[in-house]
Protein backbone atom coordinates (compact mmCIF):
# COMPACT_ATOMS: atom_id res chain seq x y z
CA UNK A 1 0.00 0.00 0.00
CA UNK A 2 2.95 2.32 0.49
CA UNK A 3 3.43 2.68 -3.27
CA UNK A 4 0.05 4.36 -3.75
CA UNK A 5 -0.24 8.14 -3.34
CA UNK A 6 -1.66 9.60 -0.16
CA UNK A 7 -1.25 8.86 3.51
CA UNK A 8 -4.83 7.96 4.32
CA UNK A 9 -5.40 4.25 4.43
CA UNK A 10 -8.36 2.59 6.06
CA UNK A 11 -8.33 -0.72 7.88
CA UNK A 12 -11.35 -3.00 7.73
CA UNK A 13 -11.64 -6.01 10.04
CA UNK A 14 -13.61 -9.19 9.53
CA UNK A 15 -16.48 -10.12 11.81
CA UNK A 16 -15.12 -12.22 14.64
CA UNK A 17 -18.06 -13.33 16.73
CA UNK A 18 -19.93 -16.61 16.86
CA UNK A 19 -23.68 -17.09 16.50
CA UNK A 20 -23.86 -19.86 19.12
CA UNK A 21 -22.38 -18.58 22.37
CA UNK A 22 -21.88 -22.18 23.59
CA UNK A 23 -19.29 -22.71 20.83
CA UNK A 24 -17.39 -19.48 21.56
CA UNK A 25 -14.75 -21.24 23.66
CA UNK A 26 -14.10 -23.96 21.05
CA UNK A 27 -12.45 -21.53 18.64
CA UNK A 28 -10.54 -18.61 20.19
CA UNK A 29 -10.85 -15.31 18.30
CA UNK A 30 -7.09 -15.15 17.73
CA UNK A 31 -7.18 -18.54 16.01
CA UNK A 32 -10.14 -17.60 13.79
CA UNK A 33 -8.47 -14.31 12.80
CA UNK A 34 -5.28 -16.15 11.79
CA UNK A 35 -7.09 -18.33 9.22
CA UNK A 36 -6.84 -17.36 5.56
CA UNK A 37 -9.26 -19.60 3.64
CA UNK A 38 -9.10 -19.52 -0.14
CA UNK A 39 -11.52 -17.01 -1.65
CA UNK A 40 -11.87 -14.86 1.47
CA UNK A 41 -10.06 -11.64 2.33
CA UNK A 42 -7.72 -11.54 5.34
CA UNK A 43 -8.95 -10.60 8.82
CA UNK A 44 -7.31 -7.19 8.44
CA UNK A 45 -7.90 -5.53 5.07
CA UNK A 46 -5.92 -2.32 4.44
CA UNK A 47 -7.05 -0.12 1.53
CA UNK A 48 -6.11 3.25 0.07
CA UNK A 49 -7.68 5.46 -2.55
CA UNK A 50 -6.51 4.59 -6.09
CA UNK A 51 -5.46 1.07 -5.06
CA UNK A 52 -6.42 -1.77 -7.42
CA UNK A 53 -8.60 -4.51 -5.96
CA UNK A 54 -10.00 -7.74 -7.38
CA UNK A 55 -13.33 -9.44 -6.71
CA UNK A 56 -13.05 -12.90 -5.21
CA UNK A 57 -16.55 -14.05 -6.18
CA UNK A 58 -19.40 -13.31 -8.55
CA UNK A 59 -21.48 -10.46 -7.11
CA UNK A 60 -23.59 -9.26 -10.06
CA UNK A 61 -22.85 -10.95 -13.40
CA UNK A 62 -25.27 -8.70 -15.32
CA UNK A 63 -23.21 -5.64 -14.31
CA UNK A 64 -19.88 -7.35 -14.96
CA UNK A 65 -19.03 -7.92 -11.28
CA UNK A 66 -17.50 -11.36 -11.65
CA UNK A 67 -14.77 -13.32 -9.90
CA UNK A 68 -11.43 -11.85 -11.04
CA UNK A 69 -12.82 -8.44 -12.08
CA UNK A 70 -10.35 -5.63 -11.33
CA UNK A 71 -11.57 -2.39 -9.77
CA UNK A 72 -9.92 0.83 -8.61
CA UNK A 73 -10.85 2.26 -5.19
CA UNK A 74 -12.14 5.85 -5.20
CA UNK A 75 -13.62 6.41 -1.75
CA UNK A 76 -13.36 4.59 1.56
CA UNK A 77 -16.34 5.13 3.83
CA UNK A 78 -17.03 3.80 7.30
CA UNK A 79 -18.92 0.79 5.93
CA UNK A 80 -18.83 1.38 2.16
CA UNK A 81 -16.13 1.15 -0.49
CA UNK A 82 -16.67 3.02 -3.78
CA UNK A 83 -14.74 1.60 -6.71
CA UNK A 84 -14.81 1.75 -10.52
CA UNK A 85 -14.65 -1.37 -12.67
CA UNK A 86 -11.29 -1.32 -14.49
CA UNK A 87 -11.55 -4.47 -16.62
CA UNK A 88 -14.20 -6.50 -18.34
CA UNK A 89 -17.71 -5.86 -19.53
CA UNK A 90 -18.63 -3.10 -17.06
CA UNK A 91 -15.48 -0.99 -17.43
CA UNK A 92 -16.00 2.53 -16.06
CA UNK A 93 -19.09 1.73 -13.98
CA UNK A 94 -19.15 2.63 -10.30
CA UNK A 95 -19.57 -0.06 -7.70
CA UNK A 96 -20.45 0.36 -4.02
CA UNK A 97 -19.67 -2.46 -1.59
CA UNK A 98 -21.48 -2.24 1.71
CA UNK A 99 -20.72 -5.71 3.05
CA UNK A 100 -18.10 -4.44 5.43
CA UNK A 101 -17.68 -4.44 9.17
CA UNK A 102 -16.92 -1.19 10.99
CA UNK A 103 -13.29 -0.06 10.42
CA UNK A 104 -11.07 0.85 13.36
Amino acid sequence: MNSFPGKDSKIYYSADSVADIDNATLYPTEYLNSLTPSGLPPHELILKKHAPIMLLRNLDPKRGLLNGTHLVVHNLGECVIEATIATGRGTGQSFYSSNLAQPI
